[in-house]
């Protein structure tokens, strides 16, 4: 029985298969430059929306959760783990 790997390679080789345009646009965003895009996008996302809870704790007065969020879990690990 062919896998689903196997039958793409087969059906592309022999021509039965012509990528979509979104399957030729999609294929090259998501390697390297996706990943010299996104690594960086996410990384400020998730700083906003760390720095926004933060801001909401405070504002509410319940900062004593985030401290105590940062002590059960710090941002970097420690040098036994």
């Amino acid at each position: 029985m062919l896998k689903c790997s196997q039958f793409v390679h087969t059906a592309r080789r022999n021509n039965w298969y012509t990528p979509s345009w979104k399957e030729r646009i999609h294929g090259g965003l998501w390697g390297l430059p996706g990943m010299v895009i996104c690594f960086p996008l996410f990384a400020v996302i998730y700083d906003t929306v760390k720095k926004a809870v933060r801001r909401g704790l405070a504002k509410q007065g319940k900062i004593e959760l985030w401290e105590q969020y940062k002590a059960d879990y710090p941002d970097e690990p420690s040098a036994g783990a």
